[in-house]
């Protein structure tokens, strides 16, 4: 119900002067709706006598459009109970793809509001182990194994999906009517209406690698090393931290573009190569001073780590469940896994084991690339 005009002689009263006044937005007044009201018919024409037809909803789009706000094409009348004021109010097309005023503004609207508080940007977060050889300020693989291992991570990249964002950009066979480009175009065409069309522009997710580095993930460190370096230089948005008695944010040393030289950079960085475990101490900083920076975008986090804490996980519990309500997704990625009736019986295992939405392997370059297969299609997102 619509509260009554509060201006004089309309039957308004004093307490409803800080009511909304309601008034048609009357689109047969404006240049848009002029255009295509003439031009339409004349378009339709056209393309029949060529052999061609618009399809069906790009027809159904302009001839609800032709309808909206218009009084002859079905109102409603709103009366206000305290002061019997009535108004008409004229039925809506509720279309988003040409009609401005129930699309634009409803569009961009709900659009920003999705990717600025609620659904931005998605994040990926890892754990990752390094080889305790760092500690003497470098980690190098022979010949043959660079060479192997360059090649299987060339073919490892992580299919991470990309997501549309509110903003739109030109594209012939995109779903949407371009309207301002339309009437540019209209402007030039005469007797015709060229139209035009647009989809969402889409950017890559953000990641962000979080790396356990104790002392019993020292045999899988190698191929985590070389796969996240390649990672960090293919995309942009990459932080990357690694624990063991502490967090460390390696993010900027992992940027060289040499191998050698950015592991040089993270063992002068970090200081608690392969020594113990502190899952819940590290998660707790990672929460209180990181997750609002790099988590606040919806985040995938991947946990790789066989779960042994040395603190018997005091407060892991409690960290993990305020993980996995900052994140979108929380994998936990544990090389025991590899073998056959392996359970999480540790205490730290079993604490963050309730937390987390899928547990699976990752001890050979082959867990990695069913990994991919995991990430590649877990972001859908769709404007209105």
């Amino acid at each position: 119900m619509l509260l009554p005009d509060p201006s004089p002689g309309l039957g308004g009263q004093q307490a409803h002067g800080r009511a909304p006044r309601y008034q048609r937005h009357q689109p047969e007044t404006t240049l848009l709706y002029r255009i295509v009201e003439q031009h339409y018919p004349a378009f339709l024409a056209h393309l029949e006598a060529e052999g061609r037809a618009l399809p069906d909803y790009v027809q159904q789009e302009f001839t609800d459009y032709l309808k909206c706000g218009r009084l002859e094409h079905g109102f409603l009348r709103v009366r206000c109970e305290s002061c019997h004021h009535e108004k008409l109010v004229a039925f809506s097309c509720k279309r988003r793809g040409f009609c401005p005023s129930c699309g634009a503004r409803r569009m961009v609207e709900s659009a920003a509001l999705l990717v600025d508080e609620v659904l931005p940007a998605v994040v990926i977060a890892f754990i990752l182990p390094i080889h305790s050889k760092a500690r003497t300020g470098r980690v190098k693989m022979s010949a043959a194994e660079l060479a192997e291992a360059k090649k299987a991570i060339k073919q490892l990249r992580l299919p991470i999906a990309d997501v549309p964002t509110r903003r739109f950009m030109r594209d012939n066979r995109g779903p949407k009517v371009d309207m301002r480009a339309t009437l540019r175009a209209s402007l030039k065409a005469g007797h015709a209406i060229p139209l035009r069309f647009k989809r969402h522009r889409r950017r890559q997710l953000p990641l962000v690698v979080l790396c356990d580095i104790s002392g019993s993930m020292n045999r899988y460190s190698r191929m985590f090393l070389h796969f996240m370096h390649a990672v960090t230089n293919d995309r942009d948005r990459f932080h990357t931290f690694v624990f063991a008695t502490r967090l460390t944010n390696i993010s900027r040393h992992l940027r060289h573009r040499d191998v050698d030289v950015a592991l040089d950079n993270v063992a002068e960085a970090v200081n608690d190569w392969a020594g113990g475990t502190r899952i819940g101490t590290c998660l707790k900083e990672f929460n209180g001073r990181w997750s609002r920076r790099v988590l606040g975008q919806g985040a995938i986090t991947l946990i790789i780590s066989d779960g042994l804490d040395r603190d018997e996980a005091e407060g892991l519990g409690e960290q993990m469940e305020r993980l996995s309500k900052s994140a979108k997704r929380v994998i936990w990625l544990n090389p025991l896994l590899r073998y056959e009736g392996f359970e999480a019986r540790a205490m730290g295992g079993r604490a963050m084991l309730p937390w987390v939405d899928d547990f699976r392997s990752c001890h050979s370059l082959g867990s990695l690339g069913e990994l991919g297969g995991v990430l590649g299609a877990e972001v859908r997102i769709r404007f209105p």
